[in-house]
């Protein structure tokens, strides 16, 4: 078995009579990071510029042509079909280079270089390698009048010292949840000075008030009505560009048996056997 597979390599896996191709969709993320503060965001501290970026990136061309059609895309950083994701997916930022460049040149900010960090051997979500989606993610933001971006791979344990740090400006980012709930999601990724939302310097008193309200709620409904608010505030400020939610892809000989993927863990061993 391989715990990863280019998503270039499917066919020959599907065609090789000695393999089998493992999948499930995922509940994992790979998304874009845009630091908001002035230091090290620069630009990126004004949202209407992470707005236009958000709309720049052609992730249809992403999902169709680089994962191969093995991908969704959820509107934030929830994924399909969590608690509130599918109420705001019309709330999403889509493609439209015009609506990019009109908020680009709203924000006021001139010519301007971004750095786009990345791991330089990593493979994100889904196993489509970081360098392959950092290229098409250059190509696709500098459509944008007056934006060019650096790419800036890094060794993958100095990215991780330098993200937790809160020390990149932009970046690229895989996401697997701890458990599989949407407070797994909206909490690291929302709450002031925790985790993700510490590293890119996020805070919004009222995704922390809406938190903290759907920590107390007695019942799902009431909780479903708070995680889609923190939903729709995510979309507005736009510190993330969710890119996709993958399917898990992983090869393995047809001798080996009982093993599936997992939506959350990428696979199940439990009742694995193999055969000679």
């Amino acid at each position: 078995m391989a715990f990863s597979l280019d998503p270039d390599a499917v066919e020959q896996v599907t065609s090789d009579p000695n393999l089998q191709l493992l999948s499930t969709p995922s509940i994992s993320l790979e998304y874009l990071a845009m630091h908001t503060q002035e230091d090290p965001g620069g630009p990126l501290a004004n949202p209407d510029v992470r707005r236009a970026i958000s709309h720049a990136i052609d992730y249809d061309g992403i999902i169709n042509d680089l994962l191969k059609g093995a991908a969704v895309r959820p509107p934030t950083v929830v994924p399909l079909p969590l608690p509130g994701s599918e109420e705001v997916q019309d709330l999403a930022l889509t493609t439209d280079l015009a609506r990019a460049q009109e908020l680009f040149d709203a924000a006021g900010v001139g010519e301007i270089e971004l750095s786009l960090s990345f791991r330089a051997e990593g493979a994100g979500a889904g196993g489509l390698l970081e360098e392959t989606l950092a290229t098409k993610i250059q190509s696709d933001l500098q459509q944008i009048n007056g934006l060019t971006i650096k790419l800036n791979p890094m060794d993958a344990n100095q990215w991780i010292d330098d993200y937790r740090a809160s020390k990149l400006q932009m970046t690229l980012a895989p996401w697997g949840p701890d458990y599989p709930d949407v407070l797994s999601y909206v909490e690291p990724f929302g709450k002031t000075d925790t985790q993700v939302a510490a590293q890119v310097g996020y805070s919004n008193t009222a995704v922390d008030e809406a938190l903290t309200r759907a920590a107390q709620a007695k019942d799902a409904a009431a909780r479903e009505t708070e995680y889609a608010a923190i939903q729709r505030q995510l979309i507005e400020d736009a510190p993330y560009a969710v890119l996709y939610q993958p399917t898990f892809q992983n090869p393995a000989r047809k001798s080996v048996q009982g093993v599936t993927s997992h939506f959350a863990y990428t696979l199940q061993l439990r009742g694995a056997s193999k055969t000679e």
